[in-house]
C-alpha cells in the first residue's frame, strides 16, 4: 500500500538531507520516495545487490512486476559534485557511466529480464535513464524535485514518463560527418539482423534523399515512393500508404526521404556552408522531429489488403541512415534520435577528425537551438532530446592482418586526434577508463567490424542476385557480432 502523500513533507525531507552521508538519503527519502510514488512494496526493495560477474554493489534494487517496471537507484550524498552534467546550453547530459555499467550487467532473475531502467538522485536532483536490451541512454532532464509544481507533481511526472518510454521504440541513427565509413552498411546490417533474426519490428528510415542506398540495399525503386517527410507532415495523401511504406518482410517497413522541391527547399535552409543559414532551418527541424517523433511513438498505419481494418503498427527499434555532411536532413536525423552509433573507417584518419568536429561544433550549436529555452520547458522530462554516442563501429578493419595488434584501436585515435578527444563529447560517450595521456583502453564500446570483399561490395551495392544469399549469410554474421554488444541482453 501506497503511503499517503499529503502526510509526507518532502521538502522538509530534502531540507534535512544536506552534509548526510549516502545511506541517510536512501534511509529518508529515497526509499520512502520509491514506496510512495511507485508502489513497490518493502520485500521488492533491496539495498546493496552485486551485480552477477562484477564486485560493484547497486545502491538500491527495486523489483517490478506485471504492474510496475525493476529499478536500479545509485544514490549519491545530498548536493555531491559526483553527478551526472547537464549542459544548460547544449541540453546534453554526460556522466552516468556508472548506472551505465550496473544496468549494462545485472540481470533480473526472479523476472527473467534485464533491468529496463535506471535513477541517478542525491535525494533532490534526478536523472532517468532507459536501458533497451543493454543500451543505455537518459529520457529526462536532470532536475530538481523541488522546483516549479514541487515533488509530488515531478515524482508523478517521472513514474508517467517511464511507463510510457517503456512502450516506446529506441531510435539509432547512424552518422558520421565524413562518407564513406560504412554508415548505410552498418544500418543494413541492424536492420537486417534485428527484423530477421531477433524477430523485432524494426522502422528503417533512408534519410538520405540524393543517393537512397539503403533503400536500394533492400532492393526498392525509389520511384514508387512518396517523401516519407512529406506523407508524415500531411502534405501528401495519407490515405495512400503503399506509396510512403513498404513492408520488407514481416517484421520491417522502410521509409525513404526523397529528393523533390520540398526536400530540395530543406536542403538550401540546412547547409551548413551557410552557417547562419541554421537559425533559419531550426524551426522547420524542430517541428518535423516533434512530429515524426510523435508518429513513431504512436505507430504507423500499415499498408492492409481491403478486408482487414488498418491498425496502427508499433515498432520496438527504428533505424535511421543518416547523409554525410551537416545539413538538414542529417540535422533531422539526429535530432530524433535516443542514440547515435558513429562509423568510423580504420584506415581513414579524416572519419574520426570528422566525427569529433562534429561531436564539438556541429551537435552543440544544434542542441542549443533545439533545446527548450525557458526554465518552465527544461521541466518538462517528457520531451527530451539528448542522444548518446554508442559503440563506435570501427569499419575495414582486417582480422587478418598479422600486423593489426589489440592496442590499434588506441593507436589510430592517437594518431588522428591528438588532444582534440580530451575535450570530445565521444570521449565522455564512447570511450571509457581514460589514462593519463587521455586515450582510454579498449571497452565494450568499440566495435571492430571486419569487412570481408562481399560486404565491401554490398556496401557499394555491386551485388547480384546469385550472390544474394552467401551476403547475405555474412550480414547475419556480422549482425550477430554488432547486436551481442550493443544489446547484449538481447
Amino acid at each position: 500500500m501506497k503511503h499517503r502523500e499529503e502526510k509526507i513533507d518532502w521538502n522538509a525531507i530534502i531540507n534535512s538531507l544536506p552534509e548526510k552521508n549516502e545511506a541517510f538519503v536512501e534511509d529518508k527519502f529515497v526509499i520512502p520516495w520509491l514506496k510512495t510514488f511507485f508502489g513497490y512494496h518493502e520485500d521488492a526493495i533491496t539495498r546493496q545487490d552485486s551485480p552477477k560477474g562484477t564486485r560493484r554493489r547497486t545502491d538500491i534494487l527495486a523489483l517490478g512486476d506485471n504492474d510496475r517496471v525493476s529499478l536500479i537507484v545509485e544514490v549519491k550524498q545530498h548536493g555531491t559534485k559526483d553527478f551526472p552534467e547537464f549542459n544548460t546550453e547544449t541540453g546534453i547530459v554526460s556522466e552516468f557511466e556508472q548506472l551505465t555499467e550496473y544496468l549494462r550487467s545485472f540481470y533480473d532473475n526472479v523476472n527473467k529480464k534485464h533491468i529496463p531502467f535506471g535513477i541517478f538522485t542525491d535525494g533532490e536532483r534526478v536523472l532517468v535513464v532507459r536501458n533497451y536490451f543493454g543500451m543505455v541512454h537518459p529520457i529526462s532532464y536532470i532536475h530538481s524535485l523541488k522546483s516549479g509544481k514541487g515533488v509530488v507533481y515531478w515524482s508523478n511526472e517521472i513514474v508517467k514518463a517511464i511507463n510510457k518510454k517503456e512502450k516506446e521504440p529506441i531510435i539509432l541513427t547512424t552518422y558520421n560527418n565524413k562518407g564513406g565509413v560504412g554508415k548505410t552498411t552498418v544500418s543494413y546490417i541492424l536492420a537486417n539482423y534485428l527484423s530477421k533474426i531477433k524477430d523485432k519490428s524494426v522502422l528503417a528510415l533512408d534519410f538520405d534523399p540524393l543517393q537512397s542506398d539503403f533503400s536500394r540495399l533492400f532492393n526498392v525503386d525509389s520511384d514508387n515512393f512518396y517523401d516519407v517527410i512529406d506523407w508524415l507532415e500531411g502534405t501528401v495523401d495519407k490515405n495512400d500508404k503503399k506509396k510512403a511504406l513498404q513492408l520488407r518482410n514481416k517484421n520491417l517497413v522502410l521509409a525513404l526521404a526523397k529528393a523533390n522541391e520540398s526536400s530540395n527547399e530543406a536542403m538550401k535552409r540546412g547547409n551548413l556552408n551557410k552557417y547562419s543559414s541554421l537559425s533559419g532551418s531550426i524551426t522547420k527541424i524542430n517541428s518535423s522531429a516533434k512530429t515524426i517523433s510523435k508518429l513513431m511513438k504512436r505507430g504507423l498505419l500499415l499498408p492492409e489488403s481491403a478486408s482487414k481494418k488498418p491498425e496502427y503498427h508499433k515498432f520496438d527499434i527504428v533505424i535511421i541512415d543518416s547523409p554525410p555532411g551537416w545539413w538538414y536532413y542529417s540535422m533531422l536525423a539526429i535530432s530524433l534520435s535516443d542514440v547515435i552509433i558513429p562509423p568510423i573507417n580504420f584506415n581513414n584518419g579524416s572519419s574520426v577528425i570528422n566525427l569529433v568536429r562534429f561531436s564539438n561544433q556541429y551537435f552543440p550549436e544544434l542542441f542549443k537551438h533545439l533545446n527548450p529555452s525557458t526554465n518552465k520547458e527544461k521541466e518538462n522530462f517528457i520531451n527530451l532530446r539528448s542522444p548518446v554516442f554508442s559503440h563506435m563501429v570501427i569499419n575495414f578493419f582486417d582480422k587478418n592482418d598479422k600486423e593489426v595488434k589489440e592496442k590499434d584501436l588506441d593507436q589510430v585515435v592517437a594518431r588522428y586526434l591528438g588532444k582534440e578527444i580530451k575535450d570530445s563529447f565521444i570521449r565522455k560517450s564512447l570511450f571509457r577508463n581514460e589514462r593519463v595521456d587521455g586515450i582510454s583502453g579498449r571497452t565494450f564500446d568499440a566495435i571492430r567490424l571486419p569487412l570481408s570483399r562481399s560486404i565491401n561490395q554490398l556496401s557499394s551495392l555491386a551485388i547480384e542476385d546469385k550472390d544474394r544469399k552467401r551476403v547475405e549469410n555474412e550480414v547475419h554474421k556480422l549482425g550477430e557480432m554488432i547486436v551481442s554488444d550493443i544489446f547484449p541482453f538481447m
